[in-house]
């Protein structure tokens, strides 16, 4: 077993009686029978907690979690929902489907360049229509999350001292999706929907572009011929129209 299903087993199997009771009030009210929370974190920290061990006691000992693109650096992707197959390959999702009735889930990502959260929704026999249903309920789901997240911090708390590295396990492709993803930050559409309402200008976009591919403020100046004070310069207005605080977090757009 590797550490990766490990994991499941000493905190969702074993916590399963405290998950469950956290994960009631969705349950009970808004009748979704499954929850999952996980994290990223840029330095490959990773964590994962649900109410459904079965299900994910056999997708981690499978390898299936190998497949999984939303394990991944957080730098890669950017915040929203979508409503996904519970699988990207069609045997595994058939496999699923025969043995789970799983077939779709409703993935809320919350993302900056530090840590990615997960929070996953499903129920069973569910297709892409209804992804209306949680989109109706998002605020409601949004204040769940922020619960789970405060009930659940003792047991997130342990699983960050735990130092679980899921760079061991997936390697490069920790840093390597297909831009066909959703909520990735490479869909051209939304780079170039994002460049046109932020009004960055021409030069500020040269110093991001420099800036993405892993050149210093030092290096950027040169390469435009500019000083590194106005690059700097450049980079504290690209902050002030985008409403960050890092310039890290820039690497998201």
């Amino acid at each position: 077993m590797s550490n990766l299903a490990q994991i499941i087993k000493d905190y969702s199997i074993k916590h399963d009686k405290k998950i469950k009771q956290i994960c009631a009030p969705l349950v009970d009210h808004l009748n979704i029978p499954v929850f999952t929370y996980s994290f990223v974190e840029a330095n490959g920290r990773f964590g994962f907690l649900t109410n459904a061990p079965d299900f994910n006691s056999y997708y981690f000992e499978t390898n299936l979690h190998l497949q999984n693109p939303y394990f991944a650096h957080p730098a890669l992707f950017r915040s929203g929902c979508v409503m996904l197959p519970c699988s990207v390959e069609e045997e595994t999702q058939k496999a699923l489907s025969k043995r789970f009735e799983a077939d779709h889930f409703f993935l809320n990502l919350s993302t900056n360049t530090h840590v990615m959260e997960a929070f996953i929704f499903a129920n069973v026999n569910e297709n892409l229509s209804s992804s209306q249903i949680y989109l109706s309920q998002l605020d409601l789901l949004n204040k769940f999350s922020k619960y789970f997240k405060r009930e659940a911090q003792h047991l997130i708390g342990k699983m960050r001292a735990d130092l679980f590295d899921i760079k061991s396990e997936r390697g490069a492709e920790l840093f390597d999706i297909s831009p066909d993803i959703p909520l990735t930050v490479y869909d051209p559409n939304i780079q170039n929907f994002l460049k046109k309402v932020t009004g960055l200008t021409r030069q500020e976009l040269s110093c991001l572009e420099h800036f993405k591919q892993g050149k210093s403020a030092q290096a950027t100046a040169a390469l435009m011929g500019l000083s590194q004070r106005t690059v700097e310069s450049y980079f504290e207005n690209m902050k002030n129209k985008l409403g960050l605080t890092s310039k890290y977090d820039l690497l998201n757009f």
